[in-house]
């Protein structure tokens, strides 16, 4: 504090000067990152949108199958709600006669760097089975994969 009591009136003036021009340019700054802030929201929302509300069941799933992240179209495939799906095991929603095939596909998923495909039924008790179409690709993190049902 002794410093400042040693200024002239031209330096505290000075010093009083570049604050203010100081607060001027990080309130200029604060409004542009308020409106980028702005202009994400927007576009989160858009593509929210998009991927929650396609026809497709878009799911991210751990090496051990169990689902991590999935849209409402995918939901709805199940046949229950988004939370109540989170970390349950995907292959509980496969007919008895497909897990082979859904386990012979997350294997080559998680071993490989190229997408790969399966053809497999979902049975949800009180339904009909569901002969649907699984793509998915592993993440770069090699501990979570991208999987699409159509």
């Amino acid at each position: 504090m002794g410093t400042f009591n040693n200024l002239t009136e031209a330096e505290a003036h000075k010093l009083i000067q570049e604050l203010q021009e100081q607060k001027a340019e990080l309130e200029k700054q604060n409004e542009e990152l308020r409106h980028l802030w702005a202009k994400t929201e927007i576009l989160n929302d858009k593509y929210n949108g998009l991927y929650d509300f396609t026809t497709t069941g878009y799911f991210i799933l751990s090496n051990n199958g169990k689902i991590i992240e999935l849209n409402h179209s995918g939901a709805n495939l199940l046949g229950k709600e988004r939370p109540n799906l989170k970390n349950s095991r995907f292959n509980t929603f496969i007919s008895e006669e497909s897990r082979p095939l859904f386990n012979q596909f997350l294997n080559l998923v998680f071993s490989g760097k190229t997408k790969e495909t399966c053809e497999l039924n979902i049975a949800i008790p009180g339904e009909t089975p569901r002969f649907v179409m699984l793509t998915g690709i592993v993440a770069e993190n090699d501990e979570q994969c991208f999987v699409t049902v159509n």
